[in-house]
C-alpha cells in the first residue's frame, strides 16, 4: 500500500478462522503471545530479499494452530475474546512471559499519529521488543527487530486473503502507521480511534 511496508498475504485457508477447516477462531491474542517469544528470541531472522523466510511462515502455523487447540481446550470451543491481561495470564507462563510493559493508549483523530511517533521512537532504539496491538476486539502483533526494522503480524481472515505480514524499514514509522491504518480500513471499515498497544517482556 506504500513503496516503504512490504506486504505478504497468505492464501484465505491460512488464516486463525480458516486453518484445517476450521470456522472461526477467537485466540488471536493466544496467537500473538506465541510468536512474539518466538520474535523476541530472534529466531526469526531478519528478511533479505522480497521473499518472507520459511521460517516465518511455520512459525506462524504453528502459532495459530497450538493456540487454536489451547483456546479451544479452554473455553469449549466458545468464541471468547480476551485482551492483553487475560491473554498473559492463561497462557503468558507457557510463552515465557515475564510480564506486561508499558502501555499506549491511541484515541481519537490523532490515533494515527501517536501511533507513527510511537513505531519512530521503539524504531530508533535499535532493540527487540514486542507489543499487541488491540483494536475492536482484534489482536495483532507489532514488533521491532535489532536493526530497528518494523514488522506487523496479523493472523486474521482478510478480504481474498487470509493471514498477513508486513514489514517496514527503520524510522519509517509514519508511512507503518498510515499502512495500518488503510489496512483496518480496507479490510474491516475500522478506524484507528479506539485502541491500545502493549508491550510485552519475555524471559
Amino acid at each position: 500500500m506504500t513503496f516503504v511496508t512490504v506486504e505478504w498475504s497468505f492464501p484465505e485457508c491460512f488464516s486463525q478462522s480458516t486453518i484445517m477447516e476450521r470456522n472461526g477462531s477467537n485466540a488471536c491474542a493466544f496467537i500473538c503471545l506465541y510468536f512474539g517469544q518466538n520474535a523476541s528470541q530472534g529466531l526469526l531472522h531478519p528478511r533479505q530479499t522480497l521473499m518472507l523466510p520459511t521460517r516465518w511462515r511455520n512459525s506462524l502455523e504453528q502459532s495459530i494452530t497450538q493456540r487454536n487447540n489451547l483456546h479451544d481446550e479452554l473455553f469449549d470451543q466458545e468464541a471468547v475474546n480476551l485482551d492483553a491481561e487475560e491473554a498473559v495470564e492463561m497462557a503468558g507462563e507457557d510463552c515465557g512471559v515475564v510480564s506486561l510493559g508499558q502501555q499506549l493508549d491511541l484515541f481519537g483523530t490523532s490515533g494515527k499519529e501517536l501511533l507513527a511517533r510511537w513505531l519512530n521512537e521503539l524504531s530508533s532504539r535499535k532493540k527487540r521488543s514486542c507489543h499487541l496491538f488491540c483494536v475492536s476486539e482484534k489482536t495483532m502483533l507489532l514488533f521491532v527487530d535489532s536493526y530497528g526494522k518494523l514488522y506487523f503480524v496479523d493472523s486474521h481472515l482478510h478480504k481474498d486473503s487470509g493471514a498477513l505480514i508486513a514489514c517496514a524499514p527503520p524510522s519509517n514509522g509514519s508511512s507503518f502507521a498510515n499502512w495500518i491504518y488503510k489496512m483496518m480500513e480496507f479490510h474491516w471499515q475500522t478506524p484507528l480511534t479506539l485502541g491500545t498497544v502493549r508491550e510485552v517482556i519475555y524471559g
